[in-house]
């Protein structure tokens, strides 16, 4: 499968396909050539059988094939993972990122094993998403714990080349948040205003920083008198520091409900004031990603649960054809985290159901971005022709390969394709 924006769906063994990309990736044009993000989700090695743990002894996997199934010997997953991100590591830019999905069974182990292969300086997070509420009924039937989260082990591939965009707000919640304008607003965007005290408690309270302040209307004032707390508050500013930002206008002196004067600092979009150099310097527009994945916070809306994701493929196929797909939400969460480049390239060679593909197809007719993906999937039970290859078919032309309108996917997302 390939179409215009060079979108490709390989359907063939990752070891052979990623040596071949390899060679393909040479002959591109420099600045053109390999990905930025690489993302994939892996056998996790956790399948229960009665008969098979950690210490199977009738593996027989070779660096260029293995039978996929999702629970080798440790030793036969190891070499699996371990000559796949060795060429993986070939296809990344200088400043790109590997995301690889795992859980609690093998994660220790295959964090030493990218520490060894990218090196233990390119370790970027290990970040941690909410995969279900309440865990699985196999949880508690093994140690009556739940298992909640899963993760994602990061690596950039050079550290010092490679930094994350900022989380960006919407507008409706930096209207929420930065409620004020003043002279600086084009250059700086609106402001909000925050105390300047220090927490209440003793422990944080600083004697340079306890200090006299004239109210506009000319009476002087020490933090404490006016407002009931102790006198062991302080402000969060140096009093050379407070006439700085001061002199720059980010002051207010407001009153209370009691009618006592509090002063308060501008805290802009896109500007911070420097306390060492007393001067205001522009910003990242927007708030930092964190390694949480959890609703409440930065973009999301909710908790990305592991069901989400197969109730987004059988929305697209009409049936269950494919065990525990990652949720859509997910992939683009971690994509929009070079949100900034919109024309980046994205592999995933263990592309199972085609996820990764379709939040690339989705977040580009979103906002309107040239994103290109590579996916590389097997074809064992016909799962790439008749699941990742009729899957991606049906987000990019709205019908199935044989014509098929039918399915709940299109009635939700026709705002963003032409049928």
């Amino acid at each position: 499968m390939k179409d215009n924006l060079q979108n490709s769906l390989i359907i063939g063994e990752n070891y052979d396909v990623l040596k071949n990309l390899i060679g393909v990736e040479r002959e591109r044009e420099r600045e053109d050539s390999n990905f930025d993000l690489i993302y994939i989700d892996p056998p996790y090695n956790t399948q229960k059988t009665s008969d098979d743990g950690n210490n199977l002894t009738d593996d027989e996997i070779t660096a260029d094939k293995f039978i996929y199934r999702d629970k080798f010997s440790r030793t036969g997953w190891l070499n699996l993972l371990n000559e796949r991100l060795k060429l993986a590591k070939q296809l990344l830019k200088e400043d790109g990122v590997i995301f690889v999905s795992i859980d609690d069974n093998e994660q220790a182990y295959l964090k030493v094993l990218m520490d060894e292969i990218f090196g233990e300086e390119n370790f970027v997070a290990n970040m941690v998403w909410r995969k279900s509420a309440q865990g699985t009924h196999k949880d508690v039937e093994v140690d009556n714990l739940n298992t909640v989260n899963e993760y994602i082990v990061t690596y950039a591939k050079d550290k010092s080349k490679f930094k994350f965009d900022y989380v960006k707000h919407s507008q409706e919640k930096l209207d929420e948040i930065y409620k004020f304008r003043d002279k600086n607003f084009e250059k700086y965007g609106a402001y909000k205003l925050q105390p300047l005290v220090n927490s209440w408690n003793g422990a944080w309270y600083r004697s340079g920083q306890d200090y006299e302040l004239e109210a506009p209307d000319g009476t002087n004032f020490k933090i404490w008198q006016n407002i009931d707390k102790p006198q062991s508050a302080s402000y969060s500013w140096s009093k050379p520091t407070f006439d700085k930002a001061k002199n720059l206008g980010l002051i207010e002196f407001k009153k209370n409900k009691q009618d006592y004067w509090v002063v308060h600092k501008k805290e802009y979009q896109y500007a911070k004031f420097d306390t060492k150099e007393g001067v205001l310097k522009t910003v990242a527009r927007g708030v930092p990603f964190t390694n949480m994945i959890v609703a409440n916070q930065n973009n999301l809306e909710s908790d990305i649960y592991t069901a989400e994701g197969a109730r987004e493929l059988h929305s697209i196929l009409n049936s269950k054809e494919f065990d525990y797909p990652k949720p859509v939400r997910l992939i683009k969460y971690l994509i929009k985290m070079l949100s900034s480049k919109k024309n980046i390239r994205i592999l995933d060679f263990f592309a199972g159901s085609g996820t990764t593909g379709q939040a690339v197809l989705e977040l580009n007719k979103e906002d309107g971005g040239n994103r290109s993906f590579v996916l590389v999937t097997n074809n064992e039970n016909n799962i790439g022709q008749n699941v990742t290859y009729e899957r991606l078919y049906r987000i990019n032309k709205g019908q199935g390969t044989k014509g098929q309108k039918d399915f709940e996917w299109i009635k939700k997302m026709k705002h963003l394709i032409q049928v």
